[in-house]
């Protein structure tokens, strides 16, 4: 009698927590496949409130600070030796965009597995930032946990290294609502460029043609490689020309995987203008609900003329920030 008793109480248990698993399998909107798992509410798990957002969706800029690990000694309070600026691409006039507003409900994050950092103040990625100055980044630069809210020409972070790699993880720099940084990372060279589970957001003033990262040295040899994953491209419409702007004769292999561009009068532009250039993008979000409804001036990217070769467009939404939650609305189409 003692054995079936215990049969029957395992049984019942399996099935109870069988349903219970059904039932929070039903819970919650769409989610990104493979960018993200069991995305954090609007207050973290441990119960800490979420930054209030100012008016765009972005929350309020904090004190920074914290410490730094495994960082290289790369920075330079006084920036890069100033050089002659790219050709400008001027790209469409710009506008305000369509309905969707830049921003819905942002939420900081504070616990919980998130593809990309959801905001300025993403908690999961920048709890341990310090304060810093621009980077110029020398070959083998390996750089963490720094926080950048101060303009410096030709760009807040500038690799330097002509063929070797350099490295930026848990970065963030600071536009708009967020810091004064005016243009974001200048990529050169023909090396190995990897930026990984960063915020990089800028916003033009005046007569600026804005870019989060902008790759310039024309007619470098052999092809560059730039890898970039669980970061968000945070651009603006105001004198701006895209989130990601590759041009002048770059030649360049691009992979972007676990990524969001978010607003810009485009989030990707890429020309090869003739050289050789190659396009991979994985599990990446376009922040909008619709080709006719987005964050984007004109839309999620611009690859004519001189469009790169296409190896991956795999998982390529579109997708926004609900109440601390990432929600999918479907795919962005392949050029």
């Amino acid at each position: 009698m003692r054995a079936t008793g215990l049969l029957a109480f395992a049984t019942l248990l399996i099935m109870a927590c069988a349903e219970s698993q059904i039932s929070a399998s039903r819970d919650g909107g769409p989610r990104v496949d493979g960018l993200q798992d069991n995305l954090p509410s609007a207050a973290g798990s441990d119960g800490i409130a979420a930054d209030a957002p100012t008016a765009d969706g972005a929350p309020l800029n904090e004190a920074d600070g914290g410490r730094t690990t495994d960082a290289v000694a790369a920075d330079t309070s006084n920036g890069p030796p100033a050089g002659d600026g790219p050709a400008q691409h001027d790209g469409p006039a710009q506008h305000d965009g369509p309905a969707l507003q830049d921003g819905s409900a942002l939420q900081d994050g504070s616990a919980g597995t998130r593809p990309f950092p959801f905001a300025f103040n993403d908690q999961q990625f920048f709890s341990n930032v310090s304060a810093a100055g621009p980077l110029s980044l020398s070959c083998g630069a390996n750089v963490s946990d720094r926080s950048i809210t101060t303009h410096q020409e030709p760009a807040a972070i500038v690799n330097n290294c002509g063929s070797g790699t350099t490295t930026i993880n848990r970065v963030r720099l600071g536009g708009g609502p967020n810091g004064a940084v005016r243009e974001g990372y200048r990529c050169g060279g023909s090396g190995t460029m990897n930026i990984s589970n960063s915020w990089l957001e800028a916003q033009g003033q005046g007569d600026d043609h804005a870019d989060i990262i902008q790759c310039y040295d024309p007619n470098n040899s052999p092809t560059a490689e730039m890898n970039v994953s669980h970061t968000t491209i945070r651009a603006y419409t105001t004198a701006a020309t895209a989130g990601l702007f590759v041009a002048d004769s770059y030649s360049l292999n691009l992979h972007v995987t676990d990524t969001l561009f978010w607003g810009g009068p485009y989030g990707l532009r890429f020309h090869t203008d003739g050289r050789p250039g190659t396009l991979s993008l994985n599990n990446v979000c376009f922040y909008g609900e619709s080709g006719s409804n987005h964050s984007f001036g004109w839309g999620p990217y611009l690859l004519d003329p001189y469009q790169p070769t296409i190896l991956e467009w795999n998982n390529v939404n579109w997708c926004t920030i609900e109440n601390g939650q990432l929600v999918v609305h479907g795919p962005v189409a392949a050029p």
